[in-house]
């Protein structure tokens, strides 16, 4: 699966657990979804690990989710395509 791809899955799942609009998400991918933008709760965070980990069958290593690297658009379709690989 390309990056394309594996970006446009997870900028959908993004919306539909934050209620952020795709367009808003597409050209936001590098904030922190935590932040005062978007201010996703952590809970919600999780269920988004979940919904990634079903929609690509991987597991996401506890190393992936240190040092907020689990928090942008960009870093979870990083770790996305790192697991796919």
């Amino acid at each position: 699966m390309d990056q394309n791809s594996v970006m446009e899955k997870v900028i959908s799942i993004v919306s539909i657990r934050s209620g952020h609009p795709i367009y808003e998400l597409c050209n936001t991918t590098g904030e922190c979804l935590l932040g005062p933008r978007f201010r996703v709760p952590a809970r919600e965070l999780l269920h988004i690990l979940f919904d990634i980990e079903g929609e690509f069958s991987i597991t996401v290593n506890p190393e992936d989710l240190s040092d907020f690297q689990f928090t942008s658009i960009d870093n979870i379709v990083s770790i996305v395509i790192k697991h796919l690989a």
